[in-house]
């Protein structure tokens, strides 16, 4: 029998990460049970091994000491080598973080590590968590779960929807031993005081977790044996996790789509029985050139969705990717025949920011005027002046705040009037969280289409360019809170607020399933 067909953890031959190494340990234990002919469906099948609990103690070191051996030994899973790479860095060097590109079967290698560690490791306990608290549900402890229905033994204890406790006895008040659970990333105490022989700490979606849950963690991980895994998709080149890449405690792993089965071959090495699950979960070809179509190899999203890197100099959650921005800012074939002459305003009152106005020949950016905060009469006045002079069509106003009183003072305009409540509900309610939120949208689809032309703006620029967008509990895109945007500037996005309202009484997204669809890992 060729040992080396068996999906065991690889092994290096230095103190560095071999990937795809042909070199592979196994269980003694294991290897004299083949030898002698023994396969591991007879000894089930005799019922020597019922649970977790009967294994011969050579069993469980050697499935302790190898979590790919555990994961195929309870569960029939074959790991791609990459994988098993990581489990190798894991338990040898006990921190790893992960920068992976999207759909490489990272959070199911997760959710496979807990049950591995949580029954090898006598009093140990397993913190999972992501940057929202349905999200570490959804993406790993679902799994979890699964993962303990399908076990070819009984494993020790039972997970609920949000936890996994161990007991000693079989009466489940008696003490308890060992326990896994998922934690919110919100909430600070949840990562206080967390101590036990073996640790292990595993952050989904790494980017989006607050510094102060890695300043826990790593208080937590200064007395016994703890293990910290840190993956996800490299969004932006700032915070804790993008750190770790300077950080020499940690090994780091790096899987772009080229890695993967699908692409260098290894799928066609790997027993038939388990190809295809592999093909239909995997990074496929497909996706990579429509990423490559969409955004193009330059972009941002190509760099952390396809080739597992940080972007340079802006995040992969972005909305408005800069180059597109640029293009925008010199589109002199924008359309002017699509939506007639239109003015748009973001009021300010006084001691606030700036009222902008932007007016519009189609899709076609004319002007935009920034005007110290001032008193609704004096906005109204220069409107005025701009409907008569452009010749407008249509005036479209935040009625937020301030904008409700301005409405009332554009209504003897010869002109259609329309007010916008950014919170108001979106027209694709299902898609998007609000109406600023499907606004953006609009106008991220129009610069992509390369269908409009922006008035060139240094701060405009920076304020499309700060837009992050990400997935809220119900599955719907939702824009960066303007509180955090103004956090970022020192101000208010007014100008691209007042350039995205243009895009408020128009549909562009008919077709957003198709050409337009940002896949965030939030």
């Amino acid at each position: 029998m060729d040992f080396t067909k068996f999906p065991f953890t690889a092994r290096s031959n230095s103190s560095a990460i071999s990937r795809g190494s042909s070199r592979f340990t196994f269980s003694r234990f294991f290897a004299n049970c083949v030898k002698k002919g023994v396969a591991l469906s007879f000894i089930r099948m005799m019922n020597i091994i019922k649970s977790f609990k009967d294994l011969p103690p050579q069993l469980l070191t050697a499935l302790a000491h190898d979590p790919a051996f555990f994961i195929w030994f309870a569960f029939d899973e074959w790991l791609w080598s990459l994988q098993r790479t990581i489990l190798f860095a894991l338990k040898k060097y006990r921190r790893v973080a992960v920068y992976a590109c999207h759909a490489v079967g990272k959070s199911h290698l997760a959710s496979r590590i807990v049950p591995w560690f949580l029954q090898t490791h006598k009093n140990s306990i397993v913190i999972v968590t992501a940057p929202r608290f349905e999200q570490a549900k959804n993406n790993i402890w679902r799994r979890v779960v699964e993962a303990y229905a399908k076990s070819r033994i009984k494993l020790a204890g039972k997970p609920t929807s949000t936890e996994w406790n161990v007991y000693l006895g079989k009466n489940t008040s008696a003490k308890l031993a060992w326990y896994a659970k998922v934690e919110t990333s919100s909430k600070e105490d949840g990562f206080q005081g967390i101590h036990a022989p073996y640790l292990l700490f595993i952050f989904d979606e790494a980017s989006g977790i607050p510094d102060f849950v890695w300043n826990a963690t790593e208080g937590n991980l200064a007395s016994g044996e703890g293990y910290w895994l840190a993956i996800g998709n490299p969004l932006r080149p700032e915070g804790r996790f993008y750190q770790t890449l300077f950080d020499p405690r940690f090994v780091k792993i790096r899987i772009s789509a080229f890695d993967t089965p699908l692409f260098t071959g290894e799928l066609e090495t790997i027993p038939e029985k388990y190809r295809p699950i592999l093909e239909s979960t995997l990074i496929s070809p497909e996706f990579v050139e429509q990423v490559k179509r969409v955004y193009g190899e330059n972009s941002a999203m190509y760099k952390v969705k396809v080739l597992g890197e940080f972007p340079i100099t802006q995040s992969a959650s972005s909305l408005f990717p800069e180059h597109l921005i640029e293009y925008a800012f010199n589109n002199e074939n924008a359309p002017k025949d699509i939506g007639g002459n239109v003015v748009t305003i973001d009021p300010a009152g006084f001691g606030e920011d700036h009222t902008i106005i932007t007016v519009w020949q189609g899709l076609y950016q004319v002007d935009l005027i920034r005007i110290p905060a001032n008193t609704l009469g004096q906005i109204a006045s220069k409107v005025e002046r701009i409907v008569r002079d452009y010749n407008i069509d249509a005036v479209i106003f935040d009625r937020t705040g301030l904008g409700e009183g301005l409405g009332d003072l554009l209504l003897h305009l010869p002109t259609e009037v329309f007010g916008v409540h950014f919170s108001q509900k979106a027209r694709k309610a299902s898609q998007f969280a609000d109406t600023r939120t499907e606004m953006y949208f609009n106008l991220a689809k129009a610069l992509r289409d390369k269908q409009v032309r922006l008035y060139p703006d240094p701060k405009l620029k920076e304020e499309l360019l700060a837009m992050e967008v990400s997935i809220d509990t119900k599955g719907r895109y939702k824009l960066e809170p303007k509180k955090n945007i103004r956090a970022k500037l020192g101000r208010s996005p007014d100008s691209a607020d007042a350039v995205a309202l243009r895009f408020a009484m128009v549909n562009f997204l008919d077709d957003i399933s198709d050409s337009f669809s940002p896949d965030l890992d939030f």
